[in-house]
């Protein structure tokens, strides 16, 4: 997709609105700049006038001719780069009319603790260190790999063990810190546990590595397992233990509640089949 929108958009001055405003958002990781300057390019390809150009009216068409035939997840990022574009040209009560799907993809949350506990008894030291540390934290796995640690001091120089903390880099590169949350005990103790038996060097080595760890853990007990999984089930489990959105979006560093509401719909289909499970007293 983004190959064939490159060969159709025009090329554009260095001192183009479009161009200004991509590099404004710079501080966003690489992909999102690429993946919005290919959007909004093949919006302006499609009626062969500068968006800034165009009336409101004009841009709710065109958006709504773009989400022909694509998925939702697909169109919200489209109007996140048009309604950001807007924005940054003062247009914001423009903006303020490109509206966002409302059906939004529900993460992935069907790991249930009892599956969970499952994997963690026939997991190996690395494996359990890993699983925990993800569900514990809600990382992503490539903000844990490549961290350093070393061995010939008692502790990681990341990590803060009394408070519970690890300071990673987060999305678009910028530092960020992960509090130990749900099973905040038994995943602390069980990365001390792997860490006293390594020599100094990486602490989850790359991220193909991580996923291979995760899934043979998984594999080993009938269960599919991702690293991605871990940070969803962690946030459903916080969510059915009674703990505030808000908290939640926080640990998940969520920029919106909206994102984060999205597994209270998810906590919910896991309660009604647990409820189904057996007769509840």
């Amino acid at each position: 997709m983004g190959s064939r929108m490159e060969a159709i958009a025009r090329p554009r001055l260095k001192d183009s609105a479009m161009n200004r405003y991509l590099r404004s958002i710079c501080h966003k990781s690489p992909r999102t700049v690429s993946t919005y300057r290919e959007i909004l390019a093949l919006l302006e390809h499609r009626v062969r006038t500068p968006l800034e150009a165009m009336t409101v009216d004009e841009l709710l068409a065109l958006i709504g001719e773009f989400d022909a035939g694509r998925s939702a997840s697909s169109s919200n990022v489209a109007r996140a780069a048009l309604k950001g574009y807007l924005h940054f040209l003062g247009r914001n009560d423009d903006a303020g009319r490109i509206s966002y799907f409302r059906h939004f993809w529900l993460p992935r949350c069907d790991l249930m603790q009892g599956q969970l506990d499952r994997v963690l008894e026939k997991a190996r030291s690395n494996e359990r260190a890993l699983i925990l540390t993800l569900y514990s934290t809600g990382a992503r796995v490539g903000e844990l790999c490549g961290k350093r640690f070393d061995g010939s001091r008692p502790i990681v120089s990341d990590l803060d063990w009394v408070r519970g903390r690890i300071r990673i880099v987060g999305k678009g590169g910028r530092p960020d810190c992960l509090v130990f949350f749900p099973r905040r005990a038994e995943a602390l103790d069980a990365l001390r546990e792997y860490l006293a038996g390594k020599q100094a060097g990486h602490i989850f080595v790359n991220q193909w590595r991580a996923r291979k760890l995760v899934r043979r853990a998984g594999a080993r007990v009938g269960v599919r397992l991702h690293p991605h999984m871990l940070r969803h089930a962690g946030a459903t489990s916080l969510i059915m233990q009674g703990v505030s959105t808000r908290v939640v979006q926080a640990w998940l560093r969520h920029s919106s509640l909206e994102m984060t509401e999205r597994y209270t719909h998810v906590a919910k289909s896991d309660l009604i089949a647990l409820a189904q499970t057996r007769e509840w007293r």
